[in-house]
């Protein structure tokens, strides 16, 4: 998207996020304040879920950001289908700056045990996050237990875990009471897709934010459609409304309108082949309020 064509500062649909510059939605910073909640109450493991492109990794970086400015130390394990005990110790070792060779799985856990040992009996606290953990099978997870069993000398845990991931997630755990580690989870946060009018809302305010005219460079339309479109998904919606801006330059359209956007969805594989595409919008209360 050129920016000097719209007469923004800058893009207003980013599908990366520059490190300390997020903004969390609101049902996101509620998520997140349940979770920091529950980890300043004790709690040693903590679940986030819901659908890809909510924002849950998202969520878990600005917790780990917090966490490192309250100077705590992290560990991050980003995980990938079929991932074994040996990449996920090799993951977090590596993300704690700890060198590592091709050892068995019993020789890097206690490599990652010996590790963290000192530093908790040091009064020190770790936040350990596994991202898309319903990647993982429950037995490997299990593995982690002693990990955040470990007490700091004044009683507080010394090792914390954060696993986000789809509702799978909560159904493994749902299915698996026998494993210790599920009776330490205290807390379960569910993140869901922003309704209709709060995306629409969401993305007319990124637009203006940026310098933008929500009004007179985009139709009601065109907003409520990707919103639609995009099922209420954050990332889902930067993506189709950035194609759709682009669509509608390369056409030298100074305006998007809901036809171009439902292109852009059919290019992003949006739109079902027997969806029709409509022709006459459907009315809808205007929800953008100007800001003051």
């Amino acid at each position: 998207m050129d920016l000097a064509y719209w007469g923004l500062r800058e893009h207003p649909f980013r599908i990366t996020v520059v490190p300390g510059h997020w903004s969390l939605l609101p049902h996101q910073a509620q998520a997140a304040r349940q979770l920091a909640s529950a980890f300043r109450a004790g709690e040693r493991v903590a679940l986030l879920v819901g659908p890809h492109g909510v924002g849950k990794t998202l969520l878990a970086q600005h917790l780990t950001g917090e966490a490192e400015a309250q100077g705590k130390l992290t560990a991050w394990a980003a995980c990938v289908p079929v991932v074994g005990s040996q990449a996920l110790y090799q993951m977090l070792l590596a993300d704690l700056g700890q060198p590592f060779s091709l050892r068995s799985t019993i020789e890097l856990r206690m490599q990652l045990s010996e590790h963290l040992l000192p530093l908790v009996h040091e009064g020190k606290s770790v936040l350990v996050v596994i991202d898309e953990a319903q990647h993982i099978p429950l037995n490997i997870l299990e593995e982690l237990r002693p990990l955040i069993e470990m007490v700091t000398p004044v009683g507080q845990p010394g090792v914390q875990l954060l696993l986000t991931g789809t509702e799978q997630l909560l159904s493994q755990f749902a299915a698996s009471p026998e494993l210790a580690i599920s009776h330490w989870v205290g807390c379960k946060s569910v993140l869901k897709p922003l309704d209709h009018d709060a995306a629409s809302a969401f993305l007319q305010h990124a637009w203006k934010q940026v310098g933008g005219d929500p009004r007179r460079q985009a139709t009601e339309e065109a907003w409520t459609m990707v919103a639609e479109l995009a099922a209420g998904l954050p990332l889902t919606m930067n993506r189709l409304a950035g194609q759709a801006f682009r669509l509608a330059q390369d056409l030298q359209q100074r305006s998007l309108d809901g036809e171009l956007v439902w292109e852009a969805g059919t290019e992003l594989g949006l739109t079902a082949e027997d969806d029709v595409e409509p022709t006459v919008p459907i009315p809808r209360q205007s929800i953008f309020k100007e800001s003051a």
